[in-house]
């Protein structure tokens, strides 16, 4: 299914290309110059046939295999292209260097007439090969369609973890039979209690269960509430570590088992403990005994609930009979529906749409995620058409089992337009119940080119928002959330699963030992894949050609990094992600040169950042977050001029360059322990959006060019003990603004009365911090302000009655100490 989908959104990608202007002005032949005209003629064809072609290819394999090699050759095209790209960056980074390397770059344009001969020969083959391919067209019968359809989504308020109980439709009495099971005084004699949660996937087990989980009469019951994503890892020394961090925030993955039981047990001992494992599918009973028996010092009245599709785990886990969930009973589902499908009291206007939506329904067999996915579809559109579409679609006609994709999120997923379509996909790469970063999504799929643009001015950052939110509104993203590092969210299972579904033939999710590799793939996620066994780190070796390579704590063979390796043979990687990476980082690095997105976050080792880095001209983001070894950046950063993304942990005093990085668009500076100033020429900057500076004790101020970032609109700054805000007098187009830990910081400066655009402001952890700024009063704009552990603050900002309570009382919503204070509750 991803053939045509990657097909057509590839080809858009090569098309944009051949017309760029930077394309045009390369030096070329006039031969191959008459090569890229056919070329692009002949993708504009075969593009506008794309469409009806992906209908078509699910009832015809020999369709399906026609797009499969045109897909091919549209990729092979987009890397020739992407070369081209490459040597006019080239020229343009090699402008910016001293007068001595660019007479070294005149005196080497000897090379040209042969490099240019070379590119011609690989234009007209790959020009070629698509006409070849192109000519079984017409045997297809295929019809052009338009491709540059727009689209629109439901705009929704930003939501949280927990489950409000209007968003909850028909399970109230499940909810009180489960929290009944879970009052009851028995004990068990083997320790904790375990009440199995069963049901098929898109019923709604975990939400009944978080709904049970926040009930106020549970929390008062229990001492200690502990949640636990358990997925299909059922791996006991990590099922304590998590717990662990459930308990105490703390991430105790260096201690062995005996000291994991110790510390376990000094959290749960004597205690009444709610444990929540959601969504286990491990049927292995000597897992499980072994996992109970951590449990056994749990108090009197302990419950562990467990979410689960499988009946075995139910009987394997289970000390009370299984609790089994079913679907929903039409009322509620029809309910439910309405609640997606139309904006409040809408649904009185459309009773034929309404009639509609009742056969629908009844096809989604009481399944609430099927009902809300198909909602979401429908949301907004009052044709009768697109409804009798959904209605009557030939995806009601799979069979369904439990292992099956929902025929509903089939449809959805068949109504997206294609080029949401590979970003919705390309989600696949991380394992389930992974916490998507809004921020890391955009920016991947900026790298594999998945973004599209329509205007030159539009930053490709906004629209990849508004793709995410269009997703989100047709529901395959859910528990939307945000922290102090941007929108954060989950993807359900099924869902999940469905990205695999669509993704299988382009992308691969590997684990373990995987020796199955499929050399055509493009993207790889290794997960837990050890490569220290010979013949699998052989084997991913078959894959030429990905794209993207993501893994985390990579184990080697032997003392030769595979990394050296890696960037001889996948030279066409757009995304390398190696977090937690325990080697150096080679200077062959610098051969990768389609690459759009680097993490080396957490490499504890890496010294130097190598030279060749800078010769990555195509480089969006760099990743050197908690490299807390780093001694230097050895490259010379004024040659990275596309990069848009940078956090950084140095050992570094000063970040020579860093004013040279025009194109950025967000810097994290993190961790930076010796950094005792930013450059003087800041406000080079003009792209830069967001500003985070944490952990960085020796920095005292900031250049005062820094005002002229007009663009800033976000700022964070924690723990930077010695910094004196007071100094600066800037940041006038705020949007969002962080303080946190600033322990010197006892009044705001007062310039922050004068931010007149901001919308949120965020403090916390400045317990010395006595009052705010005057004009806060006239922050018109301020929608949200949160304090946190700022006592003497605090105090002075309750409702009615603290003395800065009038300089903030127009502000919508207010969280003082964890307490949300609105003007229906400020009395």
């Amino acid at each position: 299914m991803a053939v045509e989908t990657f097909s057509l959104n590839i080809a858009q990608t090569v098309l944009e290309k051949l017309g760029s202007l930077a394309l045009r002005e390369i030096r070329l032949a006039c031969g191959a110059k008459n090569d890229l005209k056919r070329l692009e003629k002949t993708l504009s064809a075969v593009k506008a046939l794309l469409l009806d072609a992906e209908e078509q290819s699910h009832k015809n394999h020999q369709l399906t295999d026609w797009l499969r090699k045109l897909k091919n050759v549209f990729y092979d095209a987009d890397d020739l292209l992407d070369e081209l790209d490459f040597e006019t960056l080239q020229s343009e980074a090699l402008s910016r260097g001293s007068i001595k390397q660019k007479v070294c770059n005149a005196l080497s344009s000897s090379k040209i007439p042969f490099s240019c001969c070379k590119m011609g020969h690989k234009i007209k083959k790959i020009r070629e090969r698509l006409d070849d391919i192109a000519a079984d067209r017409a045997q297809f019968q295929l019809s052009e369609r338009n491709t540059d359809g727009l689209f629109s989504y439901r705009e929704r308020e930003m939501t949280h973890s927990f489950v409000n109980a209007s968003d909850v439709i028909g399970r109230d009495q499940d909810r009180e039979n489960i929290i009944h099971l879970l009052m009851r005084s028995d004990r068990y004699d083997e320790g904790i209690s375990v009440i199995p949660i069963v049901g098929m996937g898109g019923l709604g087990k975990t939400i009944l269960a978080k709904f049970v989980y926040n009930d106020k009469k549970v929390v008062k019951h229990f001492d200690l509430r502990l949640w636990v994503c358990v997925s299909e890892n059922f791996e006991v020394k990590l099922l304590a570590e998590n717990i662990i961090e459930s308990a105490s925030g703390q991430k105790l993955k260096d201690l062995c088992m005996d000291n994991l039981q110790t510390h376990l047990r000094e959290i749960i001992e004597h205690k009444r403990v709610l444990l929540v494992l959601d969504d286990i599918w491990s049927e292995d009973r000597g897992k499980w005994v072994d996992f109970k028996s951590l449990l056994r010092d749990v108090g009197s009245g302990s419950k562990l609930v467990v979410t689960t599709r499988s009946h075995m785990v139910a009987s394997i886990m289970g000390t009370f009979g299984e609790y089994e969930l079913r679907g929903l009973p039409h009322d509620e589902c029809m309910s439910l529906f309405v609640k997606w499908a139309f904006k409040e009291g809408e649904e009185r206007n459309y009773p034929e749409l309404v009639e509609i939506g009742e056969d629908i329904v009844k096809k989604c067999k009481g399944v609430p995620l099927a009902i809300r996915t198909l909602g979401s579809l429908l949301y907004s559109k009052t044709g009768e058409r697109d409804w009798l579409d959904i209605r009557d679609s030939d995806m009601w006609k799979l069979e369904q089992t439990e292992t099956d994709i929902l025929p509903a999120l089939l449809l959805s997923y068949d109504h997206l337009p294609y080029y949401l379509k590979v970003c919705f996909s390309y989600c696949s790469i991380f394992q389930k119940d992974h916490v998507f970063r809004r921020d890391v999504l955009v920016q991947l799929w900026m790298a594999q080119g998945f973004i599209r643009s329509s205007k030159d001015d539009e930053e490709l950052e906004y629209i990849g928002i508004q793709y995410f939110n269009y997703l989100w509104s047709r529901s395959f993203f859910q528990e939307v959330d945000e922290d102090e590092d941007g929108v954060i969210c989950k993807m359900h299972d099924l869902v999940h699963d469905l990205a695999l579904y669509v993704s299988q033939e382009d992308l691969a999710f590997l684990t373990h030992y995987s020796l199955n590799v499929n050399k055509k793939w493009r993207h790889a996620s290794l997960t837990n894949y050890d490569l220290s066994q010979k013949e699998v780190s052989k084997s991913i070796l078959k894959a030429k050609k990905l794209r993207t390579i993501m893994t985390d704590e990579l184990k080697e063979l032997g003392s030769v990094s595979l990394l050296i390796v890696w960037c001889t043979k996948f030279k066409y990687l757009r995304v390398l992600s190696l977090r937690m990476y325990s080697k150096a980082i080679p200077e062959s690095i610098g051969h990768l040169v389609h690459l759009r997105y680097l993490d080396f976050s957490h490499n504890v080792r890496m010294q130097t950042l190598p030279k060749s880095v800078c010769k990555l001209h195509q480089l969006q983001s760099l990743s050197l977050e908690d490299c807390i070894s780093l001694d230097e950046l050895s490259c010379n950063m004024r040659y990275m001029i596309n990069l848009r993304y940078f956090n950084l942990t140095t050992k570094q005093t000063r970040l020579e360059g860093l004013e040279c990085l025009n194109a950025l668009r967000n810097l994290k500076l993190c961790t930076c322990r010796n950094l005792v100033t930013l450059p003087d020429e800041m406000q080079n900057l003009t792209h830069l959006r967001k500003l985070t500076i944490s952990h960085c004790p020796s920095l005292a101020s900031l250049p005062s060019t820094m005002k002229y970032l007009t663009r800033l609109e976000n700022l964070v700054i924690k723990d930077v003990k010695k910094l004196n805000l007071e100094e600066f007098d800037g940041f006038k187009n705020l949007k969002t603004f962080t303080i946190c830990a600033l322990p010197q910081l006892i009044t705001l400066p007062q310039w922050l009365g004068k931010l007149s655009r901001l919308q949120k402001l965020e403090i916390s952890w400045c317990i010395p911090l006595s009052s705010l700024p005057e004009g806060m009063g006239h922050l018109n704009k301020l929608k949200e302000l949160e304090i946190h552990h700022c006592p003497t603050l605090t105090r002075r900002c309750r409702p009615q009655i603290g003395e800065d309570w009038e300089k903030i009382a127009h502000v919508q919503e207010i969280h003082l100490e964890g307490k949300m204070i609105t003007p229906a509750n400020s009395n």
